[in-house]
């Protein structure tokens, strides 16, 4: 589970799951995973304000600091959203329009006893064919736990 907040998201909730697998250099592992999320948009550049969903892939890379897995490490992701937003203007016409584009995350987080992770990072968001959102910076914080 993610909050996410830029420029243009105010609020954002992101919920994944992911799966990794160690490297043959045991202080790093990859996975891919699932990452579904909502965001309320205030675009004042474009004059648009909403609501956003959206679902994508997502591939991450994780560099552990120390041998145990326990404590700092550092982690990059690549997430690929689609998705279709509707745009009602004012005068009553709606357009309905579809999008695609990447999502790059750099995180710092910290995980305690290999089961609970805490994360912050910085987030890049680029949408093409998409008005309400095409493009986004801003931070995240999010914490997960691990299954197995």
């Amino acid at each position: 589970i993610m909050y996410l907040q830029g420029d243009k998201i105010k609020t954002g909730i992101q919920l994944s799951y992911q799966q990794y697998s160690p490297f043959k250099n045991p202080d790093f592992a990859g996975g891919f995973g699932y990452a579904g999320s909502y965001y309320d948009i205030k675009n004042n550049k474009n004059g648009w304000q909403g609501e956003f969903i959206s679902f994508g892939g997502k591939y991450s890379i994780r560099y552990y600091t120390s041998d145990s897995h326990n404590g700092l490490y550092f982690s990059g992701s690549l997430k690929l959203t689609f998705g279709s937003e509707k745009l009602k203007y004012l005068y009553g016409d709606t357009k309905t329009k579809y999008f695609f584009g990447p999502t790059a995350e750099e995180i710092i987080g910290m995980s305690v006893a290999k089961r609970v992770f805490f994360e912050a990072g910085l987030f890049q968001i680029k949408h093409f064919g998409s008005e309400l959102m095409p493009d986004d910076i801003g931070f995240s914080l999010g914490f997960y736990f691990r299954l197995f």
